[in-house]
């Protein structure tokens, strides 16, 4: 029985080398980020795309931030759709 919010995201990988399959992907995602860190730049944009439940937001707003050591701010397109025709 999960008796608090936190049991459930302890499931949750922490690191990329936690992640488990798209090693390809994973890899790549790897070097961009020790590269980003070589060059003391920040990591540019990454577009994540495929089937729902692979880990997509996971890794986007968890993962990379827990890598590069920062912290990630979530904002929803259709926010940004909306102030742009504004």
């Amino acid at each position: 029985m999960i008796e608090s919010p936190t049991e459930i995201n302890a499931a949750n990988p922490p690191t990329l080398s936690h992640v488990i399959g798209q090693r390809e992907a994973i890899e790549r995602l790897r070097v961009s980020i020790d590269a980003a860190f070589a060059d003391a730049k920040p990591l540019e944009h990454f577009l994540f795309a495929g089937p729902g439940g692979t880990g997509k937001t996971l890794i986007a707003s968890k993962i990379i931030p827990a890598e590069m050591g920062v912290r990630c701010r979530e904002v929803l397109a259709q926010t940004l759709i909306q102030v742009r025709l504004q």
